[in-house]
């Protein structure tokens, strides 16, 4: 019996370090109150967005891939969060921006997914994987993302003020900014 409870102690200590390795591996690279680095990025129309030229609005990074279930059923959620939001009275901030970013393999797939969930925003960026296991688009290693979907809400200078936000929470985030 002495075995078998230091067996279960062991294998309970293994499974331990193992969650805790795989929460700092999956973790943000950013943290609330960062700033994030300057990038800039080919938009689906064409435009060229650098993300300092968001300042004055809230922006929310939002990293998905039209391949992802849990993605494109917060997409329902964050159209209706946009519509409400974008052109709200907030204090002292211009308006609310989403830029989407698409760590996706397939730019067909991609371009298809945002007509068939209505993302009317125009600020989508193609952050083309080649192994969606590791989340080798550019843009998502610079980011430190490597799951989907992942979120960065950053306030009107630039700072992160929400990471991986739940939709409810980020309506929330919104509704406390507005008059």
């Amino acid at each position: 019996m002495n075995g078998t409870l230091k067996m279960f102690a062991a294998a309970l200590i293994v499974a331990g370090l193992i969650l805790v390795g795989k929460n700092l591996y999956m973790s943000p690279k950013y943290a609330d109150g960062e700033e994030l680095p300057a990038f800039s990025a080919t938009l689906m129309n064409g435009k060229n967005l650098e993300l300092a030229d968001l300042r004055g609005s809230v922006v929310l990074l939002d990293f998905w891939g039209s391949w992802c279930g849990p993605c494109r059923a917060k997409n329902k959620d964050l159209v209706r969060i946009y519509d409400t939001y974008h052109d709200a009275k907030f204090k002292e901030i211009e308006n609310f921006e989403i830029v989407s970013v698409a760590v996706d393999r397939s730019e067909k797939a991609w371009k298809k997914a945002i007509k068939q969930d209505n993302l009317h925003w125009e600020n989508h960026i193609f952050d083309q994987a080649t192994n969606l296991k590791f989340f080798n688009g550019e843009i998502a290693k610079e980011f430190g993302v490597k799951e989907v979907p992942s979120n960065y809400l950053l306030n009107e200078k630039g700072e992160i003020v929400g990471v991986n936000l739940k939709m409810s929470e980020l309506e929330a985030r919104l509704a406390e900014m507005t008059q």
